[in-house]
């Protein structure tokens, strides 16, 4: 997940909601400090967060971004598709991982 410059939040958190045509799964990552100071950031969920596997694919995945008092403060809705990434190439990485990116924009802010 890519957070922009312009959603920053010093601490807070992110949500996300992954649905395939079989059933959801959510996960909350918390988002610390950042010592640099305003800058974009990213956030990355995995599968173990989500508590259950994804196949390649299309998915949904929803998005809240939240301050430190909780208050939501950006949220979006995206399709997906999940792809396997071999970042060592195939004959290191087997089956490969399956990965997608979501990117929030200045327009999902509330």
């Amino acid at each position: 997940m890519e957070i922009p410059r312009v959603l920053f939040v010093s601490t807070g958190s992110v949500a996300v909601e992954v649905c395939d045509a079989d059933e959801c799964a959510t996960a909350t990552q918390r988002l610390g400090p950042v010592p640099e100071g305003a800058v974009g950031r990213g956030a990355n969920i995995t599968f173990d967060d989500l508590g259950r596997w994804f196949e390649p694919g299309p998915v949904a995945v929803t998005v809240e971004l939240s301050d430190a008092d909780g208050t939501v403060i950006a949220t979006a809705e995206r399709d997906v598709h999940l792809t396997r990434s071999y970042p060592n190439g195939e004959s290191c990485d087997g089956d490969g991982y399956v990965v997608g990116t979501v990117a929030l924009t200045a327009s999902d802010r509330l």
